[in-house]
């Protein structure tokens, strides 16, 4: 039987696509639609532009709501925030980025909302004008209730900001298999065929927003490196973003067309694992990515550069195999030995879904959220008490 919501949750993302910080909140909002808190996925979206985000909550039957600007960063959408907690009664407000955390700071100042941020990345990295807006969203960190690092590093980094460390939380990310969309496994064979993918072919697959911080052009490298050896395989890159142009010029370069393709972006991963023999996470910068996550309740063998939390999250040689980043040696090799091996992919795979299942499902990170919900509110209630009994004195 569903619990009745008493209380809404206003969760707030500058959301491009459906990334990793957009399934978090989908994963998240699903499993709290079970519990006391409504949620509500609201979204920082420019040009009128509806986001995929947006169509996949509505899918889902989760309430969305939307605040259009004009450009990267744009002030007045503060005033879209304020105009809609002004119309519906919000008892928190949830930041999933530097954007929604400066722009609905001063809203929930008014309202009297508290406002808690989830940090999914690292505060240091990026361009500078995105270094001086995390530098603005860590002042913001100091007078809001509560703090969410996706790792224990990106925590260390929040507190070194200058954050009280008693307020700042570690959540990892949590997936729930089962709140993704399903079909037949005959119509993901039929994809996988469209992309020139046939049985006993050999995959290795990796997903995520083609970015300098996945680091693909390893990948590239490395499987190029399988090829000059005559070790056949075929490599799948799902995904989309700036540097897609230039990974499909490398693969051209590289002589790969053949072997590696560039599917671009889908919601429906979970239903092609069954078709990826291994999977790669090649990057230099990471929190714990919700794929990797996915791959692990998938069963996958798994290879990883040690970055974020996954060198806290895995053990190397028990369901991880992690290699140097930019070592594209022993990536491949790694590589061969997995292909070689069919008995130790499975090893790896079952020890990753042993892993996930003790502690990184959806259902565990929506207790905690959950957790941190109540306390947040019950901090309110204080406060405003204290505030009633101060009156009444002075009043008196």
């Amino acid at each position: 039987m569903r619990t009745v919501p008493k209380y809404k949750v206003l969760h707030l993302v500058d959301s491009s696509g459906l990334y990793g910080a957009e399934t978090v909140i989908l994963n998240l909002s699903r499993e709290m639609m079970k519990s006391e808190f409504a949620p509500i996925v609201g979204m920082i979206s420019r040009n009128n532009s509806t986001p995929e985000l947006a169509v996949t909550a509505k899918r889902l039957g989760i309430e969305t709501m939307m605040v259009q600007t004009k450009f990267r960063f744009d002030p007045s959408g503060a005033f879209g925030i304020n105009n809609y907690l002004a119309k519906q009664k919000i008892d928190i407000i949830h930041s999933h980025g530097y954007k929604p955390s400066l722009l609905a700071f001063l809203p929930g100042l008014v309202f009297k909302i508290p406002l808690m941020v989830t940090c999914h990345l690292w505060l240091s990295t990026g361009d500078a004008k995105l270094r001086f807006y995390h530098e603005m969203e860590s002042r913001v960190m100091k007078v809001i209730p509560a703090v969410v690092g996706v790792s224990e590093e990106i925590c260390r980094e929040i507190v070194a900001k200058g954050v009280d460390y008693r307020k700042v939380k570690l959540i990892h990310n949590g997936v729930d298999l089962s709140n993704y969309p399903k079909y037949p496994k005959e119509d993901a064979r039929a994809l996988i065929r469209n992309l020139k993918i046939d049985e006993g072919d050999f995959v290795i697959g990796t997903a995520g927003r083609m970015h300098w911080q996945k680091a693909y052009h390893y990948l590239l490298d490395a499987v190029k490196g399988l090829r000059d050896r005559n070790i056949l395989v075929k490599c799948v890159v799902f995904g989309d973003g700036p540097l897609r142009k230039d990974l499909e010029a490398q693969r051209n370069e590289l002589g790969l067309q053949d072997i590696v393709c560039f599917p671009g972006f889908r919601n429906d991963l979970v239903n092609l694992f069954d078709f990826i023999d291994i999977f790669v996470l090649t990057s230099v910068d990471e929190g714990l990515p919700m794929v990797l996550l996915e791959a692990m309740a998938s069963r996958k063998a798994i290879i990883s550069t040690p970055v974020g939390a996954i060198k806290t999250v895995l053990t190397h040689g028990k369901d991880v195999l992690f290699y140097d980043t930019g070592n594209i040696n022993m990536l491949s090799n790694y590589m061969i030995d997995l292909k070689n091996n069919p008995a130790r992919r499975k090893e790896l795979g079952e020890a990753a879904y042993h892993t996930f299942t003790s502690g990184f499902s959806g259902k565990i990170m929506a207790e905690k959220y959950v957790s941190l919900y109540y306390s947040l509110l019950t901090s309110r209630e204080k406060n405003i008490r204290k505030a009633i009994e101060k009156h009444n004195v002075f009043a008196n």
